[in-house]
C-alpha cells in the first residue's frame, strides 16, 4: 500500500512540475561578437582569397586558392 502511495506521489510531482518549466526564446544578438571565423583568418594569412557568398541560410565566406580552386 506505501508503495503505491509513493508511486501516486512521484507520478503527481512530476506531472505537476512538468507544467512549470519556462517557455526558452531564440534572442538574436543585435551586435556581432567581434571575433573573426578561424577559418577566414586562416585562409587569409596563407594568401589565399576569402569570398562572402549569400545563399538561402545566409552569408558564407569561401577561401579561393591561388589555383582558382
Amino acid at each position: 500500500m506505501k508503495r503505491v502511495l509513493l508511486l501516486f506521489a512521484c507520478v503527481i510531482t512530476i506531472c505537476l512540475t512538468a507544467g512549470c518549466q519556462t517557455e526558452t526564446t531564440d534572442q538574436a544578438t543585435e551586435t556581432p561578437v567581434g571575433l573573426p571565423n578561424p577559418a577566414s583568418v586562416f585562409c587569409e594569412q596563407h594568401g589565399h582569397t576569402l569570398q562572402m557568398r549569400e545563399n538561402a541560410a545566409g552569408t558564407a565566406g569561401y577561401c579561393q586558392f591561388a589555383d582558382g580552386s
